[in-house]
């Protein structure tokens, strides 16, 4: 017995069907397919990509992982409620920096040295603005988030990245003395660590050892001190600034509505003894700006009281370095 079996095709079977389409012609775009985009002769575990053009996609893109290693700390753990918990860095800032970056030697190895890491987002981004560049960094590694950023940063840069763990006033001088002794000078310097006046200034004061006549050191949130702490206002044009923060400062019920940015009067203080020139002043800019965002929280932006996150930060240079 033979038994004749009858298959519905898909059209048989009431389906529709979408003709097949043909490919796109791949010699068409065989410019950009074979166009050089990663290094192919990176050790193991170096970056592949590096951006021809711009390295800030490439920060910003590192920036959101950062953000997410950063933010995935246990709830209730060290740090993981403070504001600035997914690395808070103001863009306006990395863009100086970066300009500052890429205008040192190529041809040449240079020396980044950074005081307080905390998220790593200032460090990468000029890891990824200099090629030959070598940052070294200077931070206690408190936070839950700490070691996770340093591992990922040290796999990432190998012996690009350098970190020193503990108290800038600790570690500093071990490190000016093997740097001087190696005739190695600091070509790009961030102070962003304590943010007290004595800290500040001895920081300041301290790497005007490691410095040399064209390094240009930063140091953030800097605004004016408007009559509170030494020297009082830091700059001669902040006239209309102090007079509105005073204004509100009086009328406040509350003390804790403003907080003092003691940088600011730790730098005026270096500057007067002659240590420093400040030769560029961003800010004071009011939270909730362009150039100072919001904090981000889990729970949307938190842009306090006013006058509670005024920031600002200035470029200086070291006079009489040897």
């Amino acid at each position: 017995m033979f038994i004749l079996l009858l298959f519905a095709t898909p059209a048989q079977a009431g389906r529709h069907v979408t003709p097949s389409r043909p490919l796109p012609n791949a010699t068409e775009g065989a410019a950009f397919l074979h166009a050089p985009h990663l290094l192919r002769e990176t050790n193991l575990g170096s970056p592949r990509f590096v951006a021809v053009q711009s390295p800030l996609p490439s920060i910003f893109t590192w920036w959101n992982i950062l953000d997410a290693t950063m933010a995935s700390a246990p709830s209730g753990s060290t740090h993981s409620s403070t504001f600035w918990q997914t690395g808070y860095v103001r863009e306006l800032q990395i863009r100086r920096m970066v300009e500052l970056a890429q205008a040192l030697p190529t041809e040449r190895p240079v020396h980044y040295c950074e005081v307080g890491m905390n998220g790593g987002h200032s460090v990468v981004s000029m890891l990824l603005a200099h090629p030959n560049l070598t940052a070294h960094v200077f931070d206690p590694m408190e936070y839950d988030y700490s070691a996770p950023v340093v591992t990922l940063l040290t796999d990432s840069f190998q012996e690009r990245f350098v970190i020193t763990k503990g108290y800038s006033f600790k570690t500093l001088p071990r490190f000016i003395a093997s740097m001087r002794a190696a005739g190695r000078r600091c070509d790009l310097i961030l102070i962003d660590g304590d943010h007290g006046f004595v800290g500040t200034r001895n920081d300041l004061k301290a790497l005007s050892e490691a410095a040399g006549p064209h390094t240009a050191v930063v140091v953030d949130d800097v605004v004016p001190q408007c009559g509170e702490g030494p020297g009082g206002a830091d700059e001669a044009d902040v006239a209309e600034y102090c007079k509105t923060y005073l204004a509100y400062k009086a009328g406040s019920k509350k003390r804790g509505d403003l907080r003092l940015h003691r940088p600011g009067s730790a730098v005026r203080k270096v500057a007067s003894n002659g240590v420093i020139e400040v030769a560029e002043r961003y800010g004071p800019y009011a939270m909730g700006t362009r150039e100072n965002p919001c904090f981000r929280t889990r729970r949307g932006p938190r842009c306090g009281r006013p006058h509670e996150y005024d920031w600002g930060f200035v470029v200086a240079r070291y006079l009489n370095t040897d």
